[in-house]
Formats: C-alpha cells, structure tokens, sequence
C-alpha cells in the first residue's frame, strides 16, 4: 500500500514538473514587458524649496514613481507616485542648502485590484546644473 502511494506522489510529481506553467511577472515567458527607461529629465531650482522635475511622457504606462537622495551614489526613497498623465512634479519640501538627486520610472499594473506592478528600469539620476 506505502509502495503505492509513494509511485503515485512521485508520478503526480514527475508530470506536473512537465507541465507549462505561466507566470506574468517572468520576463521570459509571460508576453508582458516592463517599461522603457523613462527619458528627457529636466531638473531647475526655480524658487526657493522648489525644484521642478519633467520627463518626456510615455505611452502604455499607468504611472512614474519619483525617488530622491541626498547624493548621486547614495540610496534613493521613493516619495512618490504619480498617474500615467502627468509628466512633471515640483518638489516643495527641500532647502536651497541641499543638492537633491533624482531618478523616475515608469511602472504598469499586472492586477490593479491587488496593486501588483511591473516597474521599468529607474532613470540615471539628475539634478540641476547637470
């Protein structure tokens, strides 16, 4: 009876490693592809605690996450999200007495009712003056 059941686990096991499984975040395999790297950044210091950032829009995308540091090198936070429509932010809440980097992506929904995303590659970091 053990003899048995352990042929059929194992052959159960045998066919579903055969089996073609899907999975829509493999990017081999699953027919979706993640955003281009988001281009055209423009970064001005244009008042004090103001800094405007633009990027040319992307088509097919549901949104951009925005990231900033206090260095180029150094680790950049997401601080915020913004809808496909949109392709500037001005930023309000840093001092003229710190150099800010930023980087953008583009992200898309793989199921928005659970908030999965495939976000593209993060932009270069850019500043003003460069």
């Amino acid at each position: 009876m053990i003899k048995k059941l352990c042929a059929i686990v194992a052959l159960a096991l045998i066919i579903s490693c055969s089996l073609d499984h899907s999975n829509p975040l493999d990017p081999e395999n699953s027919g979706i592809e993640a955003p281009s790297e988001v281009t055209g950044i423009q970064v001005s210091f244009s008042a004090p605690n103001h800094v405007s950032i633009s990027w040319n829009p992307k088509t097919y995308v549901d949104g951009y996450f925005l990231y900033r540091s206090f260095s180029e090198d150094g680790l950049y936070d997401l601080f915020v999200d913004l809808e496909n429509s949109i392709s500037s932010y001005s930023d309000e809440t840093i001092s003229q007495n710190y150099k800010i980097w930023y980087k953008v992506s583009a992200y898309i929904f793989i199921d928005e009712e659970e908030n999965d995303y495939l976000e593209g590659y993060r932009s270069a970091p850019k500043t003003w003056n460069n």
